[in-house]
């Protein structure tokens, strides 16, 4: 796939700026789309923390998952009651 951008002067620069030994405009591009990917998933995590935090839930009071005390339809119960309550879901999928 190709993609057209027009680089401003301030674009240019940074490219210039961030460009690595051997890299191309588009291997500068790539990481930082990469970075930028990391960082909205870093938003998301970090939305999903204040959103238990705010909920009062303790995970901790939980079992773990890899624990004999994990029960897996029990957990998809919970998770789906957490749903229709409007409590806190992560974005996971909860299989």
């Amino acid at each position: 796939m190709t993609i057209g951008f027009r680089a401003t002067e301030h674009d240019t620069a940074l490219i210039e700026q961030l460009r690595h030994d051997g890299e191309t405009n588009s291997d500068v591009l790539r990481r930082a789309l990469e970075a930028l990917r990391r960082r909205e998933v870093a938003r998301q995590i970090q939305f999903e923390s204040d959103a238990i935090v705010a909920s009062g839930e303790n995970l901790a009071d939980e079992p773990d998952a890899w624990s004999d005390e994990y029960d897996i339809a029990k957990a998809r119960e919970q998770f789906a009651n957490r749903q229709r309550r409007g409590g806190v879901v992560s974005m996971a999928d909860p299989e």
